[in-house]
């Protein structure tokens, strides 16, 4: 499947580029940058350390400032 693989994640972020919500960036990496950060939680995050929801937003907040025009 296609978005497995990541392609969901680029086509959202090349929209976003493509309407000017997101600024000109290499889509690919910031695509495999966000789904590495996503992914390597499972091996970093531990109960005490906050909860996802908050290690949720920070990696989308940290994420979505770095990409807006």
């Amino acid at each position: 499947m296609w978005w497995c693989r990541g392609g969901l994640v680029r086509a959202v972020i090349q929209e976003g580029a493509g309407t000017g919500e997101f600024r000109a960036i290499d889509v690919k990496l910031t695509a495999l940058a966000l789904l590495g950060a996503l992914n390597w939680t499972v091996v970093w995050w531990r109960p005490g350390q906050g909860p996802p929801a908050r290690i949720a937003d920070g990696i989308a907040d940290s994420f979505l400032k770095g990409l807006t025009a």
